[in-house]
């Protein structure tokens, strides 16, 4: 007996060292499979696959997981399926996401995961699985069959390999995420170094412009020395006019989905005016450029940066305004504050659901009541393109304010029918307007006249609301918008902008920032129904909810009278890669001689969405 113990401990000792070199071996070559197929199902083949991206980043990022793996379960298949399922599932949605959108997964978009059926079911028509996926996908599983019926026993590298890759795994996240070593790349990789870059990038953006004490201080000494609009709130009262309270205006907004001129794109041209009334509008109000943060998608983030004028590129890594926790909402900042110190009742109005961005909890914490969906319309409304119609909404709107009502009103709608996917079936009819461009192929041409068909439609609604407020006898304040460009690409990874030479490369990250400014430009129309001189102007999603607020003179806020003093004239919009600045100059990152305000502009942010809010002077919210 004991010779055989004897003979069992020899030969495992023979066994271990290979079986540490084998494991070893495997360990550091996994990564660099899984990145080499998680860049050629990104890239959709070999080109570029070499040059793409920096390789030693991204080899340690996938190297950390692996070797905490290692050191928990010491299996070669467990690795490989433990790593490599959720890589590739991430690769393919990266890769899908840059197919519609031109950008790849970002951190911020893992908070949208919850929403994820609702959008896979909007871009489910522009999705197909092609033949590099599928060899990527079958290349992953045909490896992890072999490491399973083969188990290759020898790759166990026992207790030392264990203790071995723990280590390593520590020495990894200390390097990449205590020091925070940020990446530069190109774009064209896997989503782990484009999530890690994003990551990396908001700690630093953090550490330069956050909520450092300093800031804070300034800021608050900056507050203190200010007088406080709001020290002593007046009961709401709008003046008189021959003895007699001036009625207050009804206000509305209206956020038109994907909403932009289309006359303006290169080489297309109409038969006829495709937007007669909102043209004709234009003439009668204020009107220009509307700079988006977002571009073909992220609406529920336009929607936060009107209400609030908080710019999102001051939030923690993977923060949207829209993904806070639900007890944030209260404290933060919204124009409807003004309103209800002013009376107004509000009411929120989309023409979907409430699966996305949160809106029952945020609206609601805002003070909007009611806030309406749509199972709030009539069973029988018009429904176009797949969609509940902009007719619909703007009927909708009319019957709101045909309902008597003790307070004046602010409606806040938000409209669905353009929404993606645009293709040659969803109207069952070409666009009304005579659609002409020769530069397009038939398919492009077919998305093209989609979008146009539904812009068509909005420019309709927007004329049969405009009627009818012309007629009553209130003062009314229309505010109508376009949240974002649409997504008009194809499931061939053609794009309808790049075959009309509004850009070469589709891939976003390569852009410069006169290109960003340009394609995260929509329009936008302010409209009164008594008369006003017309007016051309600039305006943005963070600070067109104040400009709104300036135009109908109300008492501000303490952080709207600050935003006013301190923001405005210095910024339009900041986001990646673009800053314009209060004269509309564009800039890749925020001017030295902006940065001082805007560091304190983080301040504010940080206070109101992270702190308690005791900056500013409570918002009185819900309060008489």
């Amino acid at each position: 007996m004991a010779k055989q113990v004897r003979r069992r401990r020899a030969e495992q000792g023979e066994k271990r060292p290979a079986g540490f070199l084998l494991g070893a071996a495997f360990l550091l070559l996994e990564p660099l499979l899984l990145l080499l197929l998680s860049r050629f199902l990104y890239l959709q083949g070999f080109s570029g696959l070499l040059r793409s991206g920096d390789w030693l980043p991204e080899y340690l990022l996938l190297l950390l997981p692996a070797a905490l793996l290692w050191a928990v379960f010491d299996r070669a298949w467990v690795l490989w399926l433990a790593e490599g399922l959720p890589l590739l599932l991430l690769t393919l949605v990266s890769y899908y996401k840059q197919l519609l959108s031109g950008v790849p997964l970002l951190l911020r978009d893992l908070g949208m995961f919850s929403g994820a059926g609702e959008i896979l079911g909007f871009a489910f028509p522009q999705l197909r699985m092609s033949g590099p996926t599928l060899a990527a996908l079958l290349g992953w599983l045909v490896l992890l069959t072999l490491l399973v019926t083969l188990p290759l026993r020898g790759t166990r590298g026992g207790k030392g390999l264990r203790l071995s890759a723990l280590g390593l795994g520590v020495l990894l996240f200390l390097g990449l995420f205590v020091l925070r070593l940020p990446p530069e790349t190109d774009g064209r990789c896997g989503p782990s170094l484009v999530l890690y870059r994003s990551w990396a990038q908001g700690k630093t953006r953090e550490a330069a412009l956050g909520a450092d004490e300093e800031a804070l201080g300034l800021l608050r000494e900056q507050l203190a020395s200010a007088p406080s609009p709001t020290a002593e709130v007046p009961e709401p009262e709008n003046g008189t006019e021959n003895g007699t309270a001036k009625p207050k205006p009804t206000v509305i907004f209206l956020m038109s989905e994907s909403f932009s001129d289309v006359t303006k794109l290169p080489g297309v041209s109409f038969e006829r005016d495709p937007l007669p009334r909102f043209h004709a509008l234009s003439r009668e109000g204020r009107t220009g450029d509307f700079l988006s943060l977002t571009y073909c998608g992220g609406t529920g983030y336009v929607e936060m940066e009107v209400l609030t004028g908080l710019c999102s590129e001051f939030l923690r890594s993977g923060d949207t305004l829209t993904s806070l926790p639900d007890e944030a909402y209260p404290q933060l900042p919204c124009i409807g504050d003004v309103f209800l110190r002013e009376g107004y009742g509000l009411t929120f109005l989309h023409s979907y659901n409430d699966k996305l961005y949160n809106r029952a909890v945020i609206y609601g914490a805002f003070g909007f009541d009611p806030v309406l969906f749509e199972d709030s319309f009539p069973p029988d409304a018009e429904r176009r393109g797949g969609y509940l119609s902009d007719l619909a909404l703007s009927r909708e709107i009319i019957s709101l304010l045909e309902k008597p009502s003790d307070a004046p009103r602010m409606i806040f709608a938000v409209s669905m029918e353009n929404h993606q996917p645009y293709n040659a079936g969803k109207y069952g009819e070409s666009c009304r307007s005579g659609l002409r461009c020769e530069g397009l192929a038939p398919e492009e041409q077919e998305v093209l006249d989609a979008y146009v068909h539904g812009v068509e439609d909005a420019d309709e609604a927007l004329g049969l609301l405009t009627d009818y407020l012309a007629q009553r006898e209130e003062p009314v304040l229309l505010v109508f918008w376009g949240d974002h460009l649409p997504n008009l690409g194809l499931a061939d990874g053609r794009n309808v902008y790049q075959s009309l030479g509004l850009y070469e490369d589709p891939d976003t990250t390569h852009w410069e920032p006169e290109l960003l400014r340009r394609m995260l430009s929509t329009d936008y129309l302010i409209w009164r129904n008594t008369a006003a001189a017309p007016e051309v102007r600039t305006e943005s999603s963070t600070l067109l909810g104040l400009h709104v607020l300036e135009e109908l003179d109300f008492p501000l806020t303490d952080y709207y009278a600050w935003l006013r003093e301190q923001v405005d004239g210095r910024l339009l919009l900041w986001r990646p890669r673009l800053f314009v600045d209060g004269e509309e100059a564009v800039y890749a990152d925020i001017p030295e001689a902006r940065r001082k305000s805007m560091r304190l502009y983080a301040a504010a942010v940080y206070d109101l969405v992270y702190g308690d809010g005791g900056l500013f002077a409570p918002q009185r919210r819900g309060e008489p």
